[in-house]
């Protein structure tokens, strides 16, 4: 466990200059596979099939034609076949994939780009979580755990909202657990809740209740508890700012709009019947999307009340229930999707990761193997992942469903 706020890539040494040859193999290696995924994705020149992607694709590459100042409030083509500003969700998508197309990133596959770097960056924290709370090991194979899941496969390659969301989430775990030590994580906890809400708007609120979880079930100290508060501080601060600044140039509102058509089309009945078989629904999803962990973890509850089963950490247990209250919240609102709860199948699949981890010697062992090795492994599996994700959906689109309403 390390105390200072390094970018360290999967790997937990104190040997400084192991390290530092580790550090310089992980950039370019992951730069290789980005690089490589992007001459892919641009020489079967592939286009999404999900009216979401296509969406925050499009809007991304007119956005990158136009200048700076217009990207405060872009514009679309509305379901209604008029051109207005876009406030359905905050533009932190649209302004990524603009932003790597000026950069250079062929326009059609920004948005498949930023796509595989909110999965990354994700994959990264998830095993830095892992590390601090435990050991390389377990961040590992929270790692793997975090990959192996069906939805991962269905999202490798997407422009969705909720890739971001969950990057954010994982941002924010990792900074309000190291809030206490130094001002860095205090700030990274801030900046993934800001992050969250201008790519997600009322539901990127979540990394805040992950945060206040941690508080209420974890560690209820004062450090902890100013950086909940100056954060949300700090992000009623940034839309304040933005609302000027979007209010100054098109002389319209966003955020009451963004939040009430959001509300308005979630809550659409207040038939009390309803909101059990949401819950039924979004569990059923949670055991799908999150499989084999999901199993997994419902074996384990045979045994726990014979003897402990799962990990002693409170952590385990706020990871865990950081997952519930997501599903619990959803189940309150009319609108389902797979979607909505995506970032529970995720956090599911780290709280099996780290109980397959300390329960079974063999998968501790597996990834208790050379770094070197391992990441090249992984990297590779999500290159190789990405790839066979387009060329299927290229043939034929593929979407995993089962149980539609």
């Amino acid at each position: 466990m390390t105390g200072d706020f390094e970018l360290t890539f999967f790997l937990e040494v104190s040997d400084t200059n192991y390290s530092s040859r580790y550090q310089l193999f992980s950039v370019s290696l992951w730069a290789l596979i980005i690089l490589l995924f992007v001459i892919f994705v641009s020489t079967v020149d592939y286009t999404f099939h999900d009216p979401d992607s296509q969406l925050y694709s499009k809007l991304g590459q007119e956005l990158s034609a136009q200048p700076l100042k217009s990207w405060v409030a872009p514009r679309w083509v509305a379901y209604s076949g008029v051109e207005a500003y876009f406030r359905e969700h905050p533009a932190g998508a649209i302004w990524v994939n603009a932003a790597l197309i000026r950069i250079g990133v062929p326009d059609r596959q920004a948005a498949a780009t930023s796509n595989l770097l909110y999965f990354l960056v994700a994959f990264l924290f998830v095993f830095k979580i892992g590390r601090y709370c435990k050991d390389s090991q377990t961040g590992w194979g929270m790692v793997w755990a975090s990959f192996l899941i069906p939805i991962s496969f269905q999202y490798i390659v997407r422009g969705n909202l909720e890739p971001p969301l969950t990057m954010a989430a994982v941002l924010g775990m990792y900074g309000i657990m190291r809030a206490h030590e130094k001002f860095g994580f205090k700030l990274l906890f801030a900046v993934a809740l800001v992050v969250a809400v201008f790519f997600k708007g009322l539901q990127g609120g979540y990394v805040g209740l992950v945060g206040g979880l941690f508080w209420l079930l974890v560690e209820r100290d004062r450090q902890r508890f100013y950086t909940l508060l100056s954060s949300a501080v700090a992000l009623i601060v940034v839309m304040l700012l933005y609302e000027w600044i979007y209010h100054f140039q098109t002389g319209e509102e966003f955020w009451l709009y963004n939040f009430r058509t959001q509300a308005v089309a979630a809550v659409q009945t207040n038939a009390i019947l309803q909101k059990p078989y949401n819950l039924i629904w979004y569990l059923a999803r949670a055991l799908f999307f999150a499989l084999p962990w999901s199993i997994f973890l419902i074996a384990g509850l045979r045994n726990a009340k014979e003897r402990a089963v799962f990990p002693n950490d409170k952590r385990w247990f706020w990871i865990m229930s950081s997952a519930a209250a997501l599903i619990l919240i959803m189940s309150l609102f009319d609108r389902r999707a797979d979607r909505y709860i995506f970032t529970s199948y995720y956090l599911i699949a780290m709280g099996g990761g780290w109980y397959m981890t300390e329960r079974f010697s063999n998968v501790k062992k597996w990834v208790s193997a050379n770094p070197y090795k391992l990441q090249i492994c992984f990297a590779l599996s999500i290159l190789v992942a990405a790839m066979l994700k387009v060329i299927i959906s290229m043939n034929f689109y593929s979407n995993i469903q089962f149980w539609r309403n």
